[in-house]
């Protein structure tokens, strides 16, 4: 079978909904200049966000601070504010706030999401600062019996020539760092013959992604478009100016999967 991949030209033109995507969890970061007292804010902020996250929640971090002849713990709250049904959620902490789907509405909707909670966090907390903003998507790629997975996506985001002639390959582990127009691009892939359905550092989050537990071949396509402010240009804490960076991070992290997977995952797998 001859696999085709798009050309550049129809990678900017060809953008449509997919109908059985294999995103299993979206996430939009943004961080802001440290406001050590965020607890006191969070009534309100939960007061105009539980018509939609009724439920909370409050989770603790620990980190190990060595010192010239010291060492010290250090402990980070966390406060989620979740959906009924645990499908979206809303996580905020001293510096970001970060919101989580499992059933991506598309990035119009999910935008629109994100855009009132922030709006929320700036007319409460007026932080000072935007330091980082952020958008990822998690995929998770089984190919059918009569499949294999190098039919979806570019042969680069699997193994190595060299590793069949060698023996069972258990997993192949990639990260690639790209400087974009807008900001950095990261894209993961972890595969092989497993049940891991997203990557370890996302860690436990406040909402329900569905694990795939079933050993089999697959692979996690993890895609990090994020944007740093530079030290010496302090960018002001501004919803619309936030708004404007995620759509340009969005249409960038789109490009990456129309780029890495191949017509027959998106016109016959997935369509």
């Amino acid at each position: 079978m001859n696999i085709t991949h798009p050309k550049q030209e129809d990678i900017m033109t060809d953008y449509r909904e997919l109908s059985r995507p294999p995103l299993k969890l979206a996430l939009a970061e943004f961080k802001f200049s440290k406001v050590m007292n965020i607890e006191s804010y969070l009534p309100a902020i939960q007061e105009q966000l539980r018509d939609t996250y009724p439920l909370a929640d409050e989770r603790s971090d620990h980190t190990v601070k060595i010192l010239p002849g010291d060492v010290k713990m250090q402990e980070h709250s966390r406060w989620a504010f979740i959906a009924t049904d645990h499908k979206s959620s809303v996580e905020i902490s001293e510096n970001a706030i970060i919101c989580y789907c499992v059933e991506y509405p598309g990035f119009d909707v999910f935008s629109e999401a994100c855009k009132r909670v922030l709006s929320v966090l700036h007319d409460v907390v007026q932080p000072a600062l935007l330091t980082r903003v952020g958008i990822r998507y998690s995929n998770l790629m089984h190919a059918e019996p009569s499949q294999r997975i190098a039919e979806l996506v570019s042969s680069d985001a699997l193994l190595p020539d060299f590793a069949d002639k060698l023996g069972a390959t258990l997993h192949q582990n990639n990260e690639t760092l790209i400087k974009t127009q807008h900001g950095q691009l990261s894209v993961r892939t972890l595969y092989g013959v497993n049940n891991v359905t997203i990557l370890a550092d996302i860690g436990k989050i406040p909402a329900r992604v569905a694990l795939d537990t079933t050993v089999s071949e697959r692979l996690i396509l993890d895609i990090d478009h994020f944007w740093q402010h530079d030290d010496n240009e302090p960018q002001p804490f501004e919803v619309e100016q936030a708004m404007q960076t995620l759509s340009n991070l969005h249409d960038g992290a789109r490009k990456a999967f129309w780029t890495i997977t191949t017509d027959i995952a998106r016109n016959e797998k997935w369509a």
